[in-house]
């Protein structure tokens, strides 16, 4: 859970190089479009007689008709364009995923502009601006060579039908990454609650395995507070399969030393009879990998449907929990939170909070003992409420809804419109 503090270290020391790539030589007012300076807000929206039938997830496609890159950009270095997103009528949301081919490389949202044209993010206003948060749109900084963008995951972005478009930012990953677009319909006037289905895989933990799950007191016990959690947003964690990790892998990975054996882990996922979220329980992170925490999401948001990928789910260090079930519960749906697209309400700096106009938050102005962080006992009411807060709660005598650990409105509004959360009519 604090692993998003080196991800922002790791913008400061990229800043010159993005800074430098994402010039794209047109005037101000314009911007690059199929190679060309055409003028902002002339992108025009699918015909009148589009099908308004969504399909999840949308048949994968190439990128085409890429801008061209800067003329002073290294050769490794590329900024090319998705020309055309086509949003239907009947859409809630959509999810762009975007697969690289080079694990050394990375992908990042350089600019997304809406159906009218206008700009709802730009990378270069993210990294110079004081909060480094844009207004709209919401991204987190993975340097990694798959990405996703999410459409809306936050209410101040207007989701409207048309041709949405995004350039992109690419570095040693090759010219034609391959992409997923996932469709969400929007709410069926019947709708009564939102549904979750989950896979939760087993490393080599002593005495718990996918045989024994159901009858494990402190199991079933994280697993009850975790529906309770998403009880608060109106998901119902309904269906839960055990799976149990290949030996050799397992045994291998119950103790992640780096993002290889984290990776490797979450490509298992291959073998899941069905296409559900993942939570993978393993024994501990390895101190120099990642010091300190004790869970890991693979991408805020992951990507639906896709058993295999590296980022197909989330990871939670469970023996820590064992003795403190409630606890682990948390976690588990806190770390899940983020692979549906939630962030930390207040990151651990007290400087960098979550896009959500209902969620409080804990500036550094509360670090009381001087220490540069934000913790528990200094922010009080003040944040740490939320399921989403950077730490998790020092006890176990926490309550869950009203006056304890809950998800805010605007957090249940983000996590309706990730596809893999489902409408129960």
């Amino acid at each position: 859970m604090r692993f998003f503090q080196k991800n922002i270290l790791l913008c400061t020391a990229l800043f010159f190089l993005l800074f430098v790539a994402c010039d794209d030589g047109c005037p101000e007012g314009t911007h690059s479009y199929q190679g060309d300076c055409v003028e902002d807000g002339k992108n025009t929206g699918p015909s009148e007689n589009q099908d308004d039938h969504v399909i999840i997830p949308k048949t994968n496609s190439d990128i085409g008709n890429y801008g061209k890159a800067p003329v002073d950009a290294p050769e490794e270095e590329n900024n090319q364009s998705l020309d055309a997103i086509e949003v239907p009528n009947s859409a809630m949301s959509f999810l762009v995923w975007i697969e690289g081919n080079n694990p050394t490389g990375y992908v990042l949202p350089w600019h997304i502009y809406n159906s009218r044209g206008q700009v709802i993010y730009d990378l270069e206003a993210d990294l110079t601006t004081d909060d480094w948060i844009n207004n709209q749109y919401h991204f987190h900084y993975y340097y990694s060579y798959q990405t996703s963008l999410f459409i809306p995951n936050t209410p101040k972005i207007t989701m409207e039908p048309g041709t949405w478009r995004a350039d992109l930012f690419l570095y040693h990953v090759a010219d034609s990454p391959r992409v997923t677009i996932y469709f969400k319909s929007k709410r069926p006037e019947s709708f009564e609650h939102n549904r979750l289905n989950l896979n939760i895989w087993f490393t080599a933990l002593d005495n718990l395995n996918a045989d024994n799950a159901e009858e494990d007191a402190s199991l079933q016990t994280s697993i009850s507070t975790l529906k309770e959690l998403y009880k608060t947003a109106n998901v119902d964690v309904e269906e839960i399969q055990f799976y149990d990790v290949p030996k050799d892998l397992a045994q291998r990975c119950s103790v992640i030393d780096d993002y290889n054996e984290f990776y490797d882990l979450l490509r298992a996922t291959s073998a899941a009879e069905n296409n559900w979220p993942n939570l993978f329980l393993v024994r501990d992170y390895d101190s120099e990998f990642e010091r300190g925490i004790v869970g890991l999401s693979s991408h805020i948001p992951g990507p639906p449907g896709k058993q295999g990928s590296p980022f197909a789910g989330v990871t939670v260090a469970y023996p820590y929990f064992e003795d403190l079930p409630r606890l682990g519960g948390a976690v588990m749906a806190h770390e899940m939170g983020h692979w549906l697209g939630l962030f930390h309400t207040t990151e651990s700096i007290g400087k960098l909070f979550d896009p959500l106009d209902d969620t409080e938050e804990c500036s550094i102005s509360k670090d009381h003992n001087g220490d540069k962080v934000v913790a528990w006992d200094e922010c009080g009411t003040m944040g740490r409420g939320n399921l989403m807060f950077w730490l998790i709660p020092e006890n176990e005598d926490f309550s869950i809804g009203e006056g304890g650990i809950s998800f805010s409105p605007n957090q249940q509004w983000v996590m309706e419109r990730h596809p893999s959360v489902q409408f129960v009519p």
